[in-house]
């Protein structure tokens, strides 16, 4: 699999929202401005929420990725413990498939 691939886990109807779970495939290195799913938009014509574990890296450090509508793409940032002070950072991290992402999508077909 190469970075960004999506494997859908679970797919789910709610009145007029989908709820789509799976992970999304992190190896190598990160892309300055964000990794682009392999599927649009999560497989949804318009994504309202979509929720990503973070994934911890140390005891006082995490990786926080978040979805940007405007580009389709998925920005990690990175939180090194109390002590960060301002806006989090993109992370200049290597990532491994053992990073996988874990997200939840909600939206409408």
């Amino acid at each position: 699999m190469a970075q960004g691939d999506l494997t859908e886990i679970l797919r789910d109807v709610h009145g007029t929202k989908v709820v789509i779970i799976g992970t999304m495939e992190l190896s190598g290195a990160y892309s300055a401005g964000g990794i682009v799913p392999s599927v649009a938009k999560f497989g949804l014509s318009r994504v309202d929420f979509v929720h990503f574990e973070p994934i911890e890296l140390a005891a006082t450090t995490a990786l926080l990725p978040r979805y940007d509508r405007a580009t389709d793409k998925v920005m990690i940032h990175e939180g090194d413990g109390p002590t960060t002070a301002g806006p989090l950072a993109e992370t200049d991290e290597a990532l491994t498939s053992a990073d996988d992402l874990r997200y939840m999508a909600v939206g409408v077909l």
